[in-house]
């Protein structure tokens, strides 16, 4: 007579039972490697100047303008640590109703700016920046103040 084993032994998987008793630490582990992710290339764009920002800039001033904007390289922006933004050229096009084909050809554009100027502004009033420095190769229209709508503080 033959006897047989009842419940033969099933060799347990160990990860298997590791991963159904911790699902929390797993989500834990990407949402952290997530994070981690966005910071590296936050500090990354910093460091580079958030060069792909310059269309959307070009766009923004064009806008708000109502007149064409150009920004040629060297194009560099701060965003995190003393904001700022710098650009090798920027030719800007005279707004209907404002006399000359253009009312800016400036080269070393630097603007610099306080986030709480910026988030306190008031429409129709005028922008408070740091610093707005710029060498012109020709000229500036006598209307150039008005027009911009921002004052040097």
């Amino acid at each position: 007579m033959q006897v047989l084993d009842p419940i033969p032994e099933v060799p347990r998987d160990r990860t298997s039972a590791t991963r159904r008793r911790r699902p929390g630490l797993r989500l834990v582990a990407w949402l952290v490697g997530s994070l981690l992710i966005l910071f590296s290339a936050v500090l990354l764009a910093e460091w580079a100047g958030w060069p792909f920002l310059r269309v959307p800039v070009q766009q923004q001033m064009q806008k708000r303008l109502q007149a064409p904007v150009s920004l040629q390289a060297p194009f560099r922006m701060q965003l995190l640590w003393r904001p700022s933004l710098a650009v090798g050229q920027v030719r800007m096009g005279a707004a209907p109703g404002v006399g000359g084909d253009r009312l800016l050809d400036a080269e070393a554009l630097l603007v610099r700016w306080r986030w709480g100027d910026l988030w306190s502004h008031e429409p129709g009033r005028p922008w408070l920046l740091r610093e707005l420095t710029f060498m012109i190769p020709g000229r500036v229209t006598p209307d150039h103040e008005r027009h911009w709508g921002c004052a040097v503080a």
